[in-house]
């Protein structure tokens, strides 16, 4: 074949990786389908003064059975629903979900920010109440500010999302996930709906300080004091137990019996008890760390540690915005760690062969089915044999199959035979996992209709059970039936086994050309191809740590908020301070020791939690090997004490600056 000219996709560019090569119609049969006289489609344009209803009138009528005439506009929507039902909604979810994180980590900052502002305005607020004001009025002014902030923040909100689209866009594109080319399309209710999450979540978030607001007394005007409770109630401290010790033994249950119905509510019991105990746990916390601190810088140290005790509350707040954001990116690194290393041993203890050879196109299939047949020719192969993947519907649920040659696949892998044998599926048979059979209720000889693309069928029957067979579907046809039914089978992946006395490297070396010749990019021994095979899950744990790295920056923005609020909340004591001695370089140091603790208290509380988290589901998701990345957990830790120097650069900078007769005569 010779290439005689290039074209694109048109306005709209390509979508995602797909390619395209066009043939004439008999080039097309002759190397591509290998089918002659059969095609897939015929497209039809009207003759002037036709319209398209009209001319599909007039070809049904000549049309055999199974066979159906639709418009032009019919098959774009056809394409655009299948689109959407498959890519498109894993995406929005996928997208849904991060952005309910980030939501979630901002209503954590805002109800911070919202009890620490009600605590500095307690004088005002009980003067109000002093001069008639109800509580309910109080109550409604508080949630009035939430309201006016919600909405001005929704609509700048809507702008920077815009702006965050479009960098999404492009991280699609650099992590191989090209998305079609042309400008973003605004709909006015996902904008509509992303301005109302806002404003919501942020009337939600203050109602907690709303109430203490309106539990403010009139005297209190008369004296300085704070709404904001610092002390530990027990009924916190027992709830926050109750909780996180009912979680973690529902989640770990669900785990150990593969119930994810079950482990998921244990798993939100778990976060949320945790969430509740942390004022619990901040206090030895900080004082595990302000040990280590005042060794370091006794006098600087001490100051940080008490600062970060003073109001447990408040401290812990901050820091569980931060531990959310962790606790999730911890999670899906350890999860994916695990996922990995299962594939990876499931793949060296079931692949027998000593080579593989796999497709590089995204979505499955591309082998030429005829190369195990050519590679057996090979004086350097023992045995070939390929496995493919395809679509049947069975009781009229569609269904993915595998496809394979039954009779030869023991020579190439290892599996348990639970019931029947391989062997004996021959071409009219099938054979079905454990997991499959028992949800279908099958046992050997259990008949099974197979309704094909082109809508043909044909009765089988199980004549094997199988399990522990990592490369194959619930279901395996022979390939041989269902070549039969299908215009064009491809395979996944060929697996070899080479002659007593060929090295892989040789068998390698010999075999890549073929390989690429019917459609594979190399030929790999099984760690090599169990590495390519996970490679994908780098790709989406890249895409996932972007995504999350914006409800890390929210959290970090709370922190900063927080500890800026505070400099105005204590700028009289830093004023005492800076009056007794204390010099700029020390009210720097204290802040920046302060939000170290802060910050190092969040990440550690996530890393626990994201650790536990990716056991639990992991375990659910079948993953039988937990690995426990410690460099991994080191780093991210690290990133969050850095990331607590970073957020109090600027609140530090400020309360250094701070003139000290001014801070002294503060209210």
């Amino acid at each position: 074949m010779r290439i005689v000219g290039i074209a694109d996709f048109g306005s709209a560019g390509g979508f995602g990786q797909a390619t395209f090569a066009g043939f004439t119609l008999q080039g097309a049969q002759a190397n591509v389908t290998h089918v002659a006289g059969r095609v897939n489609s015929i497209v039809v344009r009207a003759e002037p003064g036709v319209s398209s209803d009209t001319l599909r009138t007039r070809i049904r009528a000549v049309l055999p059975s199974g066979v159906e005439a639709i418009t032009g506009k019919q098959l774009t929507r056809e394409n655009i629903d299948n689109v959407s039902s498959t890519f498109l909604t894993m995406l929005r979810a996928f997208l849904v979900v991060f952005a309910g994180i980030a939501l979630v980590v901002a209503m954590l900052s805002i109800n911070n920010t919202f009890a620490i502002t009600v605590a500095q305005r307690t004088r005002e607020l009980a003067l109000l109440r002093a001069v008639g004001a109800s509580r309910r009025q109080v109550r409604s002014t508080v949630t009035l500010e939430a309201l006016t902030i919600g909405v001005t923040a929704g609509a700048l909100g809507i702008a920077g999302g815009i702006g965050v689209a479009e960098l999404l866009k492009g991280m699609f594109d650099a992590f191989g996930f090209a998305l079609p080319a042309g400008g973003l399309t605004l709909h006015a209710s996902s904008l509509l709906i992303g301005a109302a999450a806002g404003v919501v979540a942020t009337v939600v978030a203050a109602q907690l300080p709303a109430r203490r607001a309106s539990a403010v007394s009139p005297i209190s005007a008369l004296r300085d004091t704070e709404t904001e409770p610092r002390s530990i109630t027990r009924r916190r401290t027992v709830t926050g137990a109750v909780l996180t010790a009912m979680g973690a033994g529902v989640s770990a249950t669900g785990a150990v019996v593969g119930s994810a119905p079950l482990a998921a509510p244990g798993a939100l019991a778990l976060v949320v008890g945790a969430l509740v105990l942390a004022p619990v746990l901040i206090v030895p916390s900080t004082r595990v760390m302000g040990g280590f601190l005042r060794r370091a810088r006794p006098v600087t140290g001490r100051l940080a540690e008490e600062n970060a005790r003073r109001n447990p509350r408040r401290t812990a707040a901050t820091a569980t915005a931060l531990a959310v954001g962790v606790a999730v990116v911890s999670m899906i690194t350890l999860f994916v760690a695990s996922l990995k290393s299962t594939m990876n041993r499931q793949l060296q203890n079931n692949v027998t062969a000593n080579l593989v050879i796999s497709s590089p196109t995204f979505g499955g299939g591309r082998l030429n089915p005829l190369l195990a047949d050519e590679l057996v020719r090979s004086p350097l192969v023992e045995h070939a044999v390929g496995i493919g993947e395809g679509a049947v519907r069975i009781d009229n649920a569609a269904t993915t199959v595998s496809t394979t040659d039954t009779a030869q696949l023991a020579k190439v892998m290892r599996f348990d035979t639970v019931a029947g044998s391989m062997g004996s599926v021959g071409t009219d048979g099938i054979a079905v996992s454990k997991s499959a059979a028992a949800s279908h209720h099958w046992t050997i000889g259990s008949p099974v209709v197979l309704t094909f693309a082109g809508g043909s069928t044909a009765p089988t029957s199980v004549r094997a059970v199988y399990d522990n067979a990592t490369l194959l579907d619930d279901i395996t046809v022979p390939a041989a039936l269902y070549d039969a039914h299908t215009v064009q089978a491809t395979d996944v992946v060929t697996l070899i086994t080479t002659k007593p006395g060929v090295s892989p490297a040789r068998a390698q070396a010999a075999l890549t050309p073929l390989a690429r010749a019917n459609g594979g990019s190399s030929v790999d021994d099984v760690s090599q191809f169990a590495t390519s095979s996970t490679a994908g899950l780098n790709t989406l744990l890249g895409i996932v740590y972007v995504l999350l790295a914006l409800a890390v920056l929210i959290a970090l923005l709370g922190i900063a908020n927080t500890l800026g609020l505070a400099v105005y909340e204590r700028r009289r004591e830093l004023g005492l301070l800076r009056a007794v001695g204390e010099s700029r370089r020390q009210v720097r140091s204290v802040l920046r020791l302060e939000s170290v603790m802060v910050s190092t208290f969040g990440t550690v509380l996530g890393l626990a939690l994201g650790a536990f988290l990716a056991w639990v589901f992991g375990t659910t998701a079948g993953s039988t090997t937990f690995a426990l990345r410690a460099g991994q957990l080191v780093v991210i830790a690290l990133l969050g004490a850095i990331a607590g120097v970073l957020a109090v650069i600027r609140p530090a900078r400020r309360a250094a600056r701070l003139p000290i007769l001014d801070a002294i005569a503060a209210p």
